[in-house]
């Protein structure tokens, strides 16, 4: 019967997580929780009692999966993925997604496993992939030598608890980690990608409409306070795409957009000055439902363009970001700034919204679909 290690009595819990590091090290197998359920896991390292974990829950045909720290962990294994399939990867990690992926079994740190392991985790040059988001796990991931191979329950065989699992695997364990009932208690889905293509093998806590948002491409434009020049830049983006994918606003995120804009130095909830309200009404888009936010990391890091106003704003995210700067453009492509015209009248901000306006044309005609035509006043 494994040991069931109660977190939430424990003095010090790292100490307790500590020990399951040396217990999963020394090749035990142990039984971790997540945020969707509770899972029995070993490390991908050594052979001893891989054949139990393999045929825990009378579940033989289903490959193990791989744990991992990191997504970034995750691309040493597989084979490139791009669009829509690249997006989830890295917005859906880490969290409650299972990903099945494409792999050479002999290529990239996958090829130096045991073959044993790969045999576990590897379908038709198919392997699963998994980046938890569970606090405990994620310490204990990044703490091992190696990532974990797991059966994670999936479907009606879900583990909720840490007694659950012992009760489903019995001696196929040596200990299970108790910390608490899974905050989901839904399995993870499971997304097949391959290439820039995905599709749901199994239905889990993210549903297929979040995932179609999340494969979505996220454009982000940037000034300072977000009230005046990014607003426009996002409002009239957004009425050029539709035009050229002849859609409403709302069926953006089902085409595959989502359009955005932040500051540099914006409060929260702000919103949009007054004339660029009234002058967007004039091309019949309504600004006045909007409410400034900052440009956060998570932001940053989700977005795959980001346009500023200015030099000096790409200069302020990359100098905290530089890995971005493929990603994190001057809205101009002729380099020059779109000046602030905030505390001027109706002639400033009318001269920057056709500023903005021409620069977004150009920015939309390297695009698949160009836009429409539209007349400036």
């Amino acid at each position: 019967m494994p040991t069931l290690v109660d977190l939430s009595s424990a003095p010090d819990p790292r100490d307790q997580l500590h020990r399951i590091v040396q217990q999963l090290t020394g090749g035990a197998n142990v039984g971790l929780p997540t945020e969707t359920s509770y899972i029995a896991t070993r490390l991908a390292r050594g052979t001893a009692d891989l054949d139990r974990l393999v045929a825990a829950g009378g579940e033989t045909s289903e490959p193990l999966t791989l744990v991992m720290a990191s997504r970034e962990a995750v691309l040493d294994y597989v084979a490139p993925v791009t669009g829509p399939a690249e997006r989830l990867l890295r917005r859906c990690w880490p969290g409650p997604v299972e990903m099945a992926l494409d792999v050479d079994p002999e290529s990239g740190l996958l090829g130096r496993l045991d073959p044993d392991i790969r045999e576990a985790v590897i379908r038709d040059g198919v392997a699963r992939f998994w980046v938890p988001a569970h606090p405990r796990l994620r310490e204990i991931l990044r703490l091992l030598p190696a990532p974990l191979v797991a059966r994670t329950c999936g479907g009606q065989s879900l583990a909720g608890t840490g007694q659950e699992l012992i009760d489903r695997f019995d001696d196929a364990l040596e200990t299970v980690l108790d910390d608490g009932p899974a905050r989901f208690g839904q399995p993870a889905t499971l997304v097949r990608i391959s290439g820039d293509q995905w599709t749901v093998q199994q239905e889990g806590v993210v549903g297929e409409t979040t995932l179609t948002r999340l494969a979505s491409q996220l454009f982000v434009f940037v000034c300072t306070g977000n009230t005046c020049r990014s607003p426009m830049a996002e409002a009239m983006f957004r009425k050029l795409l539709c035009e050229s994918l002849d859609c409403e606003e709302e069926e953006l995120a089902e085409r595959g957009y989502i359009v955005a804009s932040a500051g540099i130095s914006a409060r929260p909830g702000m919103p949009a000055a007054p004339e660029a309200v009234q002058l967007l009404a004039r091309d019949h888009v309504d600004l006045s439902g909007h409410a400034s936010q900052p440009l956060t990391e998570q932001l940053l890091l989700q977005a795959d363009r980001i346009w500023t106003m200015t030099a000096g704003h790409r200069m302020a995210i990359l100098g905290s970001y530089p890995h971005l700067s493929d990603r994190v453009q001057l809205l101009s492509g002729a380099g020059k700034d779109i000046s602030d015209p905030i505390g001027g009248g109706m002639n400033e901000y009318t001269s920057c919204r056709n500023e903005i306006l021409e620069c977004i044309r150009q920015v939309m005609s390297t695009m698949a679909v160009p836009p429409k035509e539209a007349d400036e006043s």
